[in-house]
């Protein structure tokens, strides 16, 4: 491999600058180490990764300088577990950060708890989510400016680098940058559609409706929020709009990067680490789909992930997989420090050029709705086999003839689509499950992955209403829709809103299958230690640690077709129900809430 100077030296000549001499070896004092988390930025919208040249030139300087791992992936789909798999090397199955109610155990080891352990000063400049004190995910840091509002990445820069100076130059320092500026709603740049009135706020709330997800709970429904969405959704300016403004915030954050490397100059004399990625992209318009948070497409998971080692390697572009959790492991080795046992990624130094190409990647996230750990979508890939699971349906792509994840194809191959799910089951570590099996004789109605709770007991027509709705809505749920209209017709509720929660179903009957539990109706979940049974009229698949799924006929015969996919499916949706069971993150009451809705992430 090519050996050249610092990654830095480009840098260093265009601030006129003397260059430090060549660096053939690894420098004889640890790295500080600077890692930026872009948020919401997908590797195809930066230049290093083949888009425009003028979209983010200092990315592509640094690109010049650095190793670039041309397919490196999230572990998540949403800011919090993607977060939490950077600083943890392990994966959501692992650290159990999943949905919006739940945290980062005390227990489980970070990279700044690791590198302050061994004598590093560490800071971290978060927006929104991240600093959040009940997520756990800044906690260990030595020093937190933490907004809950937006607040842009140049001031976070500007932040750190007054932090930085402050340091006695013999201190080696962990630094992490949370950009927010890409996140939608892609509020960088005045010259934009997207803020002269001719477009609603863009927002989660938009986007749930614009993608034909809203909860499906007549009660948490607006059918005329529904209904503008759709029809901006018919406006065909509305992604270009859109498209545009993310690459102005995209590019605003590229000026803040060239600014944070010529503002740190020569550290103080300190070797630089520096790592750039994104904890997950987005959707805008892909698959007819805007935001992320709720599926595992390539434009959500594929993210940058550039390393200037401090070792003065030259440059490289990397073609094997890279993802989040090798972040740990890489920054421990760098830095001389021994790493936390039981990660799940490796060190991107050591293996650059060499990871397999046939390695295994996971991810997983969890729902807003829900107060348990539960996995609400997940995606694996190995051997160009990707399975995903979201708006409660699971598929499986072939990324080598089908890259932009178009056809399912579960019911063509049934034999693929068991082993691949197998495959997933046994790396994402369900076999703790089997082994403990905490059920016995469940049915589907006890499966699935929503969790809506009915209204609070009440007096009156009002409270007579509410649960009208809430049965009417189970009854959606299963595909009953003359029931639910029948339950609202002879409900207490008021003409006028009887009228407005059957509109709401006529729009719910748009989306079918209803997600999780139309398919699943009638199937029969049988468990015992080691050994779980999924049966349904005339296929039954079973899954054990040594043989995976395995699909069989009501007469006891190995089957291999595609009536054998629903009861896989069932099983699969019942694992990640009770994944977590017994385990449950501490209760954060109203304060994460609160925050949550004060930052913009819920509504």
């Amino acid at each position: 491999m090519l050996r050249s100077i610092s990654g830095f030296s480009f840098f260093f000549a265009a601030a006129g600058l003397a260059f430090p001499p060549p660096a053939f070896c690894a420098p004889a004092r640890r790295p500080s180490v600077v890692l930026v988390v872009l948020d919401s930025v997908r590797a195809d919208r930066i230049s290093p990764y083949g888009y425009k040249p003028s979209a983010t030139p200092a990315l592509a300087k640094l690109a010049g300088r650095a190793s670039v791992f041309e397919n490196a992936y999230a572990n998540s789909n949403w800011t919090g577990p993607s977060l939490a798999s950077i600083l943890t090397g392990k994966l959501p199955f692992s650290h159990g950060l999943l949905g919006h109610y739940d945290h980062l155990s005390k227990d489980t080891p970070t990279i700044q708890s690791v590198l302050s352990r061994d004598g590093y000063r560490t800071a971290a400049f978060l927006t929104g989510l991240p600093g959040t004190p009940a997520y756990g995910l800044s906690r260990g840091f030595g020093h937190i400016t933490a907004a809950e509002g937006e607040r842009p990445m140049a001031r976070q820069v500007s932040s750190a680098i007054e932090w930085v100076k402050k340091l006695s130059p013999e201190k080696d320092f962990f630094l992490l940058i949370h950009g927010n500026d890409a996140h939608y709603p892609y509020d960088c740049s005045a010259d934009h559609s997207l803020k002269n009135g001719a477009f609603p706020k863009i927002d989660d709330d938009f986007y749930r409706y614009y993608d034909d997800f809203p909860a499906w709970d007549l009660r948490r429904v607006d059918p005329e929020k529904w209904k503008l969405a759709l029809a901006y959704k018919a406006n065909p300016t509305l992604l270009s709009s859109i498209s545009k403004a993310y690459d102005a915030c995209v590019t605003l954050e590229d000026a803040d990067i060239a600014s944070l490397i010529r503002r740190l100059g020569n550290a103080g004399g300190r070797p630089l680490m520096v790592i750039v990625t994104a904890d997950h992209g987005e959707l805008l318009g892909d698959h007819d789909l805007l935001g992320h948070g709720r599926f595992f497409f390539e434009q959500l998971v594929r993210v940058p992930l550039l390393i200037s080692f401090p070792d003065g390697r030259g440059p490289a572009r990397v073609s094997n997989i890279a993802e989040h959790v090798d972040l740990l492991p890489t920054i421990c080795k760098a830095s001389g420090i021994a790493c936390p046992d039981g990660l799940d990624g490796i060190d991107l130094a050591a293996a650059e050029g060499k990871t397999p190409a046939s390695r295994k990647w996971a991810a997983a996230s969890g729902t807003q709705e829900s107060l348990r750990m539960i996995v609400r979508n997940a995606a694996f890939s190995e051997n160009g086999k990707k399975i995903t699971f979201g708006r409660g349906k699971w598929e499986l792509f072939d990324l080598s003839s089908d890259p932009g994840e178009t056809r399912d194809i579960s019911a063509e191959h049934p034999t693929e689509f068991l082993k691949t799910a197998s495959a997933y089951l046994s790396f994402s570590g369900a076999r703790k499950l089997l082994d403990s099996s905490p059920l016995s004789g469940e049915t589907e109605t006890n499966c699935g992955l929503y969790s809506f709770l009915p209204p609070k007991n009440g007096a009156g027509a009002a409270a007579a209403c509410e649960l009208a709705r809430f049965e009417a809505s189970a009854m959606a749920r299963n595909g009953n829709f003359n029931g639910a209209e029948a339950e609202l017709h002879r409900s207490s509720c008021t003409p006028a809103g009887v009228r407005r929660d059957i509109e709401t179903l006529k729009m719910f009957r748009q989306i079918t299958p209803p997600p999780n539990t139309v398919l699943r109706r009638g199937y029969i979940l049988t468990t015992v230690p080691g050994t779980w049974n999924m049966r349904k009229g005339a296929f039954s698949v079973t899954y054990t640690a040594e043989n995976g799924l395995e699909c069989k006929t009501d007469k006891g015969v190995p089957a291999a077709d595609p009536g054998c996919i629903p009861p896989a499916a069932a099983m699969l949706d019942c694992v990640e129900n009770y994944r977590f069971t017994g385990e449950r993150g501490e209760d954060p009451g109203h304060v994460l809430e609160n925050a949550l809705k004060s930052a913009g992430y819920l509504h």
